[in-house]
């Protein structure tokens, strides 16, 4: 099935059809495909994989700042300071 910018900005929570346009340009995105000159959708299986693949990532970095407060905390005689946080470039 392929799906309109429209029903990939619902899908994503988007505000709009032009700001799922745009995050549809990250790399790692699945590509749009051309339904007709000047018409393109997305296939709705590779959208959803790529979803799914953020929560994976999502979730390991989680477990990466998890870890990192353990190492941070121990290394640090007990003082403990905010969380590591690791920013997508």
């Amino acid at each position: 099935m392929v799906i309109r910018a429209d029903k990939l900005a619902e899908l994503l929570g988007c505000p709009s059809a032009r700001a799922a346009r745009q995050l549809a340009k990250q790399s790692g995105f699945p590509d749009p495909v051309e339904l007709s000159p000047g018409r393109r959708g997305w296939i709705l299986a590779e959208v959803e994989a790529w979803v799914e693949s953020r929560k994976v990532e999502r979730l390991v970095s989680i477990d990466d700042v998890e870890v990192a407060d353990e190492l941070r905390v121990r290394g640090e005689r007990g003082r403990r300071r905010g969380p590591v946080r690791k920013v997508a470039a």
